[in-house]
């Protein structure tokens, strides 16, 4: 059987799901080689939530979701089809699946989603009475700490008529880590826990929205059919706490100094994935500024390095700065953290410093040629470089190096005529013949 990849549809970072997944899969020791993945034209997913996959080690997408950024669960696919009727008739043949996971009375809930259209509650207790006559044989529900979750997956054609393009039925093996404590589990990179939201809590869909954070979550229970989530709250005294994902403990407007370009929170995390960032990692960030991608990496037990050219973000209150925002610094795991002192600013005239024209060709260039004699066999680059539409194919010739091999390369737009791409580049072995 298959297994559907659920991808959140991020607005920014899409293009950037299939390489932060194919690095996923390295770091926790799938080897692709045997079956090589996504092969075809990366245009293909674009806009694409639901991918389907035949790796069927749940372990291995459990690690995976424990710090996939674009990724929101993974459902073993017991059945598929384009209509309910003929999903209902291939699931009747198929009982014995529900034997099989539901035995010994265990607890279970419905986790639906659509994508393309927004369901209302009545809508979707509707949808789920399609599969009453298989599922009443299996009364335990329990929508606070289920042992299985079933999941109901819609997909309609993108256009405004609505019609509904594929259903699936199966079995959530993996969802997006919900934690209320809002900290990354930094344990053992093989050995992540398979709680999949921190609390032993249901995880719930989403009312047609895949936003990353989305507020409209729901768990949706069929037991009698017409139950949800309020039901279940209202039969249980303990006090419901927001989910957040866990990264949004290190978002931005919780840092106490922000550089004039810090990383997006988001972009930092998926950058580190697609680099494989592990326990034991060195990494070097040239252009640290305030430390946005050092701070993410620090998150997955890296050691982390750090210099930039403006020492104001370096040195902070230190008389030899040329200029002083108020700021102290102390260093801590190679990593910069800064904070007000509440003490009076000292400038110092800098107007007579020489300004030197510095082409990106000659940047990308630079930082090529450094890499190539800084990094270890296999080693990751990972930069953004910003582009013009109108020029794009010159700007991605400009990645072309003897000593790289280049892994992707994922737009992200600004505006009608710029953006910038997210580069990944693997560093070639030394005693290679390539």
């Amino acid at each position: 059987m298959s297994y559907l990849i659920w991808f959140s549809r991020h607005k920014k970072y899409d293009e950037c799901k299939i390489a932060e997944l194919k690095s996923l899969l390295q770091i926790y020791g799938y080897n692709e080689e045997n079956e090589p993945l996504f092969n075809e034209n990366k245009s293909k997913f674009k806009g694409e939530v639901y991918v389907k996959v035949d790796i069927a080690e749940e372990q291995l997408w459990k690690n995976i979701l424990s710090r996939s950024i674009l990724i929101k669960g993974v459902l073993h696919i017991w059945s598929e089809g384009c209509s309910y009727d003929e999903l209902l008739n291939d699931l009747t043949n198929k009982k014995h699946l529900f034997e099989k996971k539901l035995y010994n009375n265990k607890k279970w809930c419905f986790y639906f989603n659509s994508f393309r259209r927004i369901i209302n509650q009545e809508e979707k207790v509707k949808k789920m009475n399609y599969f009453k006559s298989i599922l009443d044989n299996f009364p335990n529900v329990d929508l606070i700490n289920p042992d299985i979750q079933l999941g109901l997956i819609e997909d309609y054609n993108d256009c405004n008529s609505g019609t509904l393009k594929k259903v699936y039925f199966g079995k959530f093996i993996a969802t997006r880590k919900y934690n209320y404590s809002l900290n990354y589990n930094k344990g053992d990179v093989n050995n992540v826990s398979s709680n999949t939201d921190g609390n032993n809590s249901s995880t719930g869909g989403s009312n047609g929205s895949s936003n990353c954070n989305s507020k409209d979550d729901v768990n949706i229970s069929v037991k009698n059919f017409s139950s949800t989530s309020e039901d279940a709250s209202n039969s249980n005294n303990t006090t419901v706490r927001p989910r957040m994902v866990w990264w949004v403990h290190y978002a931005l407007n919780r840092r106490p100094v922000l550089g004039p370009t810090t990383t997006d929170n988001e972009l930092a995390f998926i950058m580190c994935n697609i680099a494989k960032i592990k326990k034991g990692d060195i990494v070097l960030d040239p252009f640290v500024g305030s430390g946005g991608l050092l701070v993410t990496s620090s998150t997955f037990n890296a050691i982390c390095i750090g210099n930039d050219i403006d020492i104001r973000l370096l040195k902070g209150n230190n008389d030899e700065s040329p200029n002083n925002d108020n700021i102290k610094c102390t260093q801590k795991n190679g990593l910069t953290s800064m904070y007000d002192t509440g003490e009076p600013k000292k400038v110092k005239n800098i107007m007579n410093t020489k300004m030197v024209s510095y082409s990106c060709k000659s940047a990308v260039k630079d930082l090529l040629n450094i890499a190539s004699s800084t990094l270890v066999d296999d080693g990751m680059l990972v930069f953004l470089l910003p582009v013009q539409k109108k020029t794009i194919e010159e700007d991605i010739a400009l990645l072309k190096h003897d000593d790289f091999y280049l892994m992707s390369y994922d737009f992200q737009t600004f505006t009608n005529y710029s953006g910038r791409l997210i580069v990944s580049m693997r560093r070639k072995c030394r005693n290679s013949s390539n």
